[in-house]
C-alpha cells in the first residue's frame, strides 16, 4: 500500500467523520483521539490551523447561515475536546504503532 492509498483512506475517514457530524449519519466508528495521538509532530496550535481550513472549506460549500453556525459550533466543540484529550489529560504518554512512547505535551520520545 503506497502513500496515495494512505491518503485516499485518510480522506475516506475524514469524510465519514464529518458526514456523521454534519448529516447525523452513522458512518464513522473510529477513535478520534487515538487517530490523532499517532501523529508524531502534532502540536497544540495545529487545531487552530485545522479550524481555519475547515471554516474556509465550509464557506466554499455556501451553506445557509443556520447550517454553517451549527456545523461550526459542533466543530469547535470537537476541536476543544480533542485538544483537551491530547494535551491536557493525565494519560499524555502513549505508544506509537512502532512501540515508541512519546510525551504529547513535550513531543519528546521517552
Amino acid at each position: 500500500m503506497g502513500a496515495e492509498d494512505d491518503e485516499d483512506r485518510q480522506v475516506e475517514w475524514i469524510t465519514a467523520f464529518w458526514s456523521s457530524i454534519a448529516l447525523h449519519r452513522d458512518v464513522y466508528f473510529g477513535d478520534l483521539v487515538a487517530a490523532h495521538r499517532n501523529l508524531r509532530d502534532l502540536q497544540r496550535q495545529d487545531s487552530t490551523r485545522w479550524l481555519e481550513i475547515f471554516r474556509a472549506t465550509l464557506e466554499q460549500t455556501d451553506p445557509t447561515a443556520e447550517t454553517a453556525n451549527y456545523i461550526l459550533s459542533r466543530t469547535e466543540l470537537i476541536a476543544k475536546d480533542l485538544e483537551r484529550a491530547l494535551f491536557e489529560c493525565a494519560h499524555r504518554v502513549q505508544p506509537y504503532a512502532d512501540g515508541k512512547q512519546v510525551d504529547h505535551q513535550t513531543n519528546e520520545e521517552i
